[in-house]
C-alpha cells in the first residue's frame, strides 16, 4: 500500500496508545490500519483498497460501521466491525469487493445494500445481526460466493426486487426466520448453497429463478416454500420438506 491518509468528519482524530484510533473517518486512499478504530467509516473515493488487517471497527450502536455512496472500484477486507445499526451500508455503488469480514451485533442489517449493482462479496461471515444478515433491495448483478450467514434475527439473505445476482455456496443457517428468502426477484441462481436451522430454509416469493444443488433440513417450518410464483427452475436440490415445489 502507499500508506494511509485519514480526513476528520467531526471531531478530532484521538490516537490511543495500545487501545486504537477513535472519531469518524473518512478514507480517500489505500488504507492498512494497524490497530482498532472506535467509530464510522466513510469510503470517500474510488479506487481504493481498505486493508483492517483483522483490526475491529468499533460503533456506538448508530449509524454504519463502513459506509460507501457512489463509490466504484473499492475492495474493503479484513475487517471486523461490531455494535453499529448497519455493520456495511452500500448505495448507488457498483463493481466493489468484499472479502473476508466479519461482521457481527450490529442492531440492524450485517449488509445493508441498496440500488448496488455487480459487487462481489466473498468469504464475509455474517452473524448475530438483529435483522438480516444481507439485506438487498433493488440490487443486480451481486456475486455472492462461500459467505457464512449465521444466527441472525430475522434472515440471513433477503432480496426485494432483485434480479440477476449469483449465490454460490453460501452457508444461511440458525436464523430465527428464512435462511434465503426472495420477493419481487428474477432471474437469480442458487447454487450449492446450505440453508439449515433456520425456521424455513427457502422462502420463494418470486419467479423465474434457479435453484442448483442446494441443501435445505433441519429448519423448523419447513426446508423449501414456494408461494405466488412461477417458472423458477428446481435442478437436484436436497430440500427434505418441501411445499410447492416441483
Amino acid at each position: 500500500m502507499n500508506g494511509r491518509t485519514f480526513v476528520i468528519l467531526f471531531a478530532t482524530l484521538l490516537l490511543t496508545p495500545g487501545c486504537g484510533t477513535r472519531g469518524a473517518l473518512i478514507i480517500i486512499e489505500d488504507t492498512t490500519l494497524t490497530r482498532n478504530h472506535f467509530g464510522n467509516i466513510v469510503i470517500g473515493t474510488d479506487n481504493i483498497t481498505l486493508d483492517c488487517d483483522g483490526h475491529y471497527i468499533f460503533g456506538s450502536g448508530s449509524g454504519a460501521g463502513i459506509t460507501l455512496v457512489g463509490r466504484s472500484e473499492v475492495m474493503v477486507e479484513n475487517c471486523d466491525i461490531i455494535n453499529f445499526t448497519d455493520g456495511f451500508f452500500l448505495q448507488d455503488s457498483d463493481n466493489n469487493v468484499f472479502r473476508q469480514n466479519l461482521v457481527e451485533h450490529n442492531a440492524d442489517e450485517g449488509f445493508d445494500i441498496q440500488s448496488s449493482n455487480d459487487n462481489i462479496f466473498n468469504q464475509n461471515r455474517v452473524t448475530e445481526n438483529i435483522r438480516d444478515g444481507f439485506d438487498l433491495e433493488y440490487s443486480n448483478g451481486n456475486l455472492f460466493i462461500e459467505n457464512e450467514v449465521l444466527q441472525n434475527g430475522r434472515n440471513g439473505i433477503e432480496l426485494d426486487y432483485c434480479n440477476e445476482n449469483v449465490f454460490e455456496t453460501n452457508i444461511a443457517s440458525d436464523n430465527q426466520q428464512n435462511g434465503i428468502s426472495l420477493d419481487y426477484s428474477e432471474r437469480n441462481v442458487f447454487e450449492t448453497n446450505m440453508a439449515n436451522n433456520n425456521a424455513r430454509g427457502f422462502q420463494i416469493e418470486s419467479s423465474n429463478n434457479t435453484f442448483s444443488e442446494n441443501h435445505a433440513c433441519k429448519n423448523s417450518i419447513v426446508d423449501a416454500r414456494q408461494r405466488g410464483s412461477a417458472s423458477n427452475t428446481f435442478i437436484a436440490n436436497v430440500f427434505c420438506v418441501m411445499e410447492n415445489i416441483p
